[in-house]
């Protein structure tokens, strides 16, 4: 069991960056990011395949400052 205590009252939020290729995805992901007031707490980063065509996809989960 883990115990983790809230020390601010924040909500976490997620925004994902869906594209057919790795750099479309890093391209979105640094045009959005300059304009946010944001911390960042992870970056996950995953891939499939959907009717024979790549799906990458990065989620940013961050708090708003």
């Amino acid at each position: 069991m883990r115990r983790s205590t809230v020390t601010s009252n924040n909500v976490m939020e997620v925004k994902m960056f869906v594209h057919n290729s790795p750099d479309a995805a890093e391209k979105a992901l640094n045009d959005w990011l300059p304009s946010q007031k944001i911390k960042v707490c992870y970056v996950t980063q995953s891939q499939c395949e959907k009717q024979g065509r790549f799906v990458i996809v990065v989620s940013v989960f961050y708090e708003k400052q």
